[in-house]
């Protein structure tokens, strides 16, 4: 995934851009679970966009002044055990509603660019 270049690496997992004074939090997520959960989570604000596709599960909401958006692709399934497991990858950006025009753009490319590597 292509990473935007303000960015830097506060944690193995985690990226923070700095903006207007803003901070802008980047969390990376891979795993692969045995149940796929496609359920979203507005912590009591708004959603405002929505895709369940086959390979993708997206959403964004507004909570209080902040866009919360998180994207979750899906690669290979196993059989692991006694159950399938299917690899996910994604990310979870929080930024503030105030430069939305600026960030929509920056994870639309993001969302793009996420692939997996094998």
């Amino acid at each position: 995934m292509d990473i935007p270049s303000i960015a830097t690496r506060s944690q193995p997992d985690t990226y923070v851009a700095r903006r207007n004074g803003s901070d802008v939090i980047i969390r990376l997520d891979a795993s692969t679970p045995h149940v796929d959960e496609r359920e979203f989570d507005c912590h009591g604000g708004k959603l405002i966009y929505k895709l369940d596709g086959p390979s993708t599960f997206a959403y964004s909401c507004r909570v209080g002044d902040e866009i919360v958006y998180t994207i979750t692709k899906y690669g290979k399934t196993n059989r692991v055990g006694a159950s399938n497991a299917t690899e996910e990858i994604g990310y979870t950006i929080r930024y503030p509603a105030s430069q939305r025009s600026y960030w929509d753009p920056v994870v639309s490319h993001m969302s793009r660019s996420l692939r997996f590597t094998h």
